[in-house]
């Protein structure tokens, strides 16, 4: 037996075990707490770039409940990020089974990515097999991908792009620019609207406001 082929199998050792840690992983508890606090940390994350868009730091003006409801406030985040990580998982599986088939071409776009340099990559492949290394792959790729979202969320705002219009009632005494502002969101204590005259962001006490009306954007999307 070659080195190489004695790597690919070591390689292929590696998935073995991990497909086998996760059939006899605790899912109840993992699922339950683990998983939970993972889908908070892409709520939160997705919620800090969406308002920071709008000069609104979301953390001074959240509670404690407003953290842990943060995955079931953004379920389409939740679930953006996720199928994006099974997507990434696929390519990280077939890239396996390229270099394993078809080393030759693998080589080639290998030396492309590393652009020419002196990279070893028995030693990169190993690295990259070990679950403290996927661990953080996938962590910071999901902070990336909430990032991103949030960003995008918050450029459809500005251009009027989202199915609906919330537009709140609120005495005049208190809000005198009433037309200019647009709604960017809210939590269990406020609202928050965007002037978009002053570009400006103003935060209303939610036992302030009156009544909200939901309005349907003929134009708008949901993505």
């Amino acid at each position: 037996m070659n080195e190489e082929q004695k790597e690919n199998d070591e390689i292929k050792d590696s998935f073995v075990g991990f497909r086998a840690t996760l059939k006899n992983f605790e899912w109840g508890i993992s699922l339950s707490v683990g998983g939970y606090l993972f889908l908070i940390f892409i709520g939160l994350t997705y919620n800090f770039f969406y308002f920071a868009t709008f000069k609104i730091n979301i953390f001074l003006f959240s509670e404690i409940n407003d953290f842990l409801m943060s995955p079931l406030a953004n379920p389409l985040v939740i679930v953006l990020c996720l199928l994006s990580v099974g997507f990434v998982c696929l390519v990280y599986y077939f890239s396996f089974i390229w270099k394993t088939k078809y080393p030759k071409s693998y080589q080639v776009a290998f030396k492309i990515m590393t652009m020419g340099r002196n990279v070893d990559s028995k030693k990169m492949d190993k690295m990259m097999h070990k679950p403290l290394f996927i661990g953080s792959m996938v962590t910071l790729y999901l902070f990336v991908a909430a990032e991103f979202y949030g960003i995008h969320r918050s450029e459809k705002t500005f251009k009027d792009k989202n199915l609906f219009h919330y537009k709140l009632s609120v005495d005049n005494t208190i809000i005198k620019n009433i037309d200019s502002l647009t709604y960017v969101g809210d939590n269990s204590s406020y609202y928050f609207v965007y002037d978009t005259l002053r570009h400006e962001a103003t935060v209303i006490p939610k036992d302030q406001v009156k009544f909200v009306r939901i309005v349907k954007n003929p134009k708008g999307r949901i993505l």
